[in-house]
């Protein structure tokens, strides 16, 4: 892991350093509700910071979010099972450092988030807490 849930900054996930076009799977079975291309939306929507994302909900009052995407494998409403590679990891959105044209794969890595329905709102809690190979 490069960075940890919570944090000085508050940081809504766990960030993983992989390689640019590592496949990137599904940590449990559910349906596709987002599957957002880079500049989807507007720099006045916080959303664009995670550049290219998959977000599946599990049907158990979870969702989990895959973040800054080089490409995505899925789209909304499609059935996924654990383990299916969902997309790509690449550096879209807010990521640091920031790809150059002498180094365009800076930044690379996965940001991966857990939220839980609570109170009419899903909640972001830490992953570490749902994946008992991280505690």
């Amino acid at each position: 892991m490069t960075q940890y849930y919570g944090g000085s900054n508050s940081h809504g996930g766990i960030d993983f350093g992989v390689y640019y076009g590592a496949p990137i799977t599904a940590s449990m079975s559910g349906t596709v509700v987002y599957a957002c291309n880079d500049g989807y939306f507007s720099s006045s929507d916080l959303r664009w910071t995670y550049g290219t994302y998959v977000v599946i909900d599990h049907g158990n009052g979870y969702r989990t979010y895959y973040a800054h995407l080089k490409s995505k494998t899925v789209s909304a409403g499609d059935k996924v099972v654990q383990g299916q590679v969902i997309g790509y990891s690449g550096n879209t959105g807010r990521v640091s450092p920031a790809p150059t044209a002498s180094n365009p794969y800076a930044g690379t890595h996965l940001h991966f988030e857990i939220r839980k329905y609570s109170q009419g709102s899903y909640v972001k809690v830490d992953p570490k807490k749902y994946l008992p190979r991280l505690n």
